[in-house]
C-alpha cells in the first residue's frame, strides 16, 4: 500500500536525488515510482524522468541502463496517482541506488526492486 506522504528535498534547485543504502551488497533490477498523492486544494506532483546510480561503496557511482529506453533515462510517472515500474536493463549489484529525478523540485515515493 503506496501512502499520501511523498519524498521532497528540503533544498529546491538542481542536484537533488535520493539514495537508498542497504546492509549489505544487493542486487538491483529496477525501480517502482509514484507521485505524492493529491490531497485537497494540492498540486499533483510526480517525476516523469529520472537516472538510476549504483554503488558498492557510496562514494563510486555507475549510471544504470533503462531497459525500455536502452540509455540512462528512466520512465517516470505521468500523474500523481499511478504506479511505475521500470526495469535496468542488467540487474547491478551495489551497496547503495541513487535515483536523480529530472525536475528541479520532484516530490515522489521511489522504491528500488530488489532480486
Amino acid at each position: 500500500v503506496w501512502l499520501p506522504y511523498a519524498w521532497t528535498p528540503s533544498v529546491v534547485g538542481p542536484g537533488q536525488h535520493i539514495t537508498f543504502t542497504m546492509a549489505y551488497a544487493t542486487r538491483f533490477v529496477g525501480v517502482h515510482t509514484q507521485g505524492r498523492t493529491l490531497t485537497v486544494g494540492s498540486v499533483a506532483e510526480y517525476v516523469t524522468m529520472y537516472e538510476v546510480l549504483v554503488s558498492m561503496d557510496g562514494v563510486t557511482w555507475e549510471n544504470a541502463l533503462s531497459r525500455e529506453w536502452k540509455n540512462k533515462s528512466f520512465p517516470g510517472n505521468n500523474d500523481s496517482v499511478g504506479i511505475t515500474t521500470a526495469y535496468l536493463e542488467a540487474a547491478r549489484n551495489g551497496i547503495s541506488v541513487r535515483l536523480w529525478p529530472w525536475r528541479k523540485s520532484p516530490s515522489w515515493q521511489p522504491r528500488p526492486v530488489i532480486a
